[in-house]
């Protein structure tokens, strides 16, 4: 399916208007979202949590038949303007493009990239949720898989579910392991992410960090992560990178020794 927009006059409006607005405009013209957005659970549960109204492009409306007007000459040696499809739309949305690094060199300019800006975000943070950070970087994990919201399981017959599910934890409905009867929660990394986790159903811990929390406000966000999860494959979109570590091939961790 192609949306009627062109790729220069998408980059004008997110000059014009910033990429909140841009979001807006995509999403309008890819779905109709029902006001219940504002209540919404994550992006990997926007299928189940939303009533998506589609549009039905089958039939056009009266105004799509009237005649288009001719396009206007281009001048010599001007770049073709490029129709944005749904393939192009991740890009627009993440411009930066950080997928998960291949090779050992990509893997470490990414690691220092994380490291640089995960810095100061962490030190702002209560130091209960700096030590749960901490705490994982123990057990082995890079700041790669950490922040590309790789999907990890700890073997730890849920000690560490029981343990944050201390910290003001939110409950959180996600597709994630929906045989396990166990409540998922999020803990609220202030201008990080969100940690989600919950229970395997040999007891043990899972665990991902995403993007974006399922606060209220990031309700838009969240439909941005659904976009680019789809668009890009079924990847996870952590706060600073996607990744194919998902829970159909998740990374297991033993805890660390006391």
């Amino acid at each position: 399916m192609r949306i009627p927009c062109t790729y220069a006059q998408i980059t004008k409006y997110r000059n014009a208007y910033g990429r909140s607005v841009l979001f807006s405009l995509l999403i309008t013209q890819v779905m109709t979202v029902p006001l219940l957005v504002l209540a919404a659970g994550s992006g990997d549960t926007f299928e189940e949590s939303l009533n998506v109204n589609v549009r039905d492009m089958s039939t056009p409306p009266a105004s799509a038949l009237a005649p288009i007007p001719a396009p206007m000459a281009v001048p010599a040696g001007a770049p073709a303007a490029k129709n944005l499809d749904l393939k192009n739309i991740s890009e627009m949305l993440d411009p930066s493009g950080h997928h998960y690094p291949k090779g050992t060199e990509q893997a470490r300019n990414e690691d220092m990239r994380i490291r640089e800006a995960a810095v100061n975000k962490e030190a702002a943070l209560p130091d209960q949720y700096r030590q749960v950070l901490e705490e994982i970087r123990a057990m082995g994990i890079s700041y790669v898989d950490l922040y590309h919201g790789s999907h990890m399981i700890i073997r730890d017959e849920g000690t560490h579910y029981e343990q944050w599910l201390l910290l003001n934890a939110f409950p959180r409905i996600s597709s994630h392991y929906r045989d396990v009867n166990t409540q998922q929660y999020e803990l609220r990394l202030k201008d990080i992410g969100g940690l989600l986790f919950g229970k395997t159903k040999d007891e043990s811990t899972w665990f991902q960090m995403e993007a974006h929390t399922s606060a209220p406000e990031n309700a838009l966000l969240h439909v941005g992560d659904y976009l680019k999860h789809k668009l890009e494959g079924g990847v996870n979109i952590g706060p600073m990178g996607e990744s194919p570590r998902t829970d159909q091939n998740p990374i297991f961790l033993d805890p660390p020794q006391r």
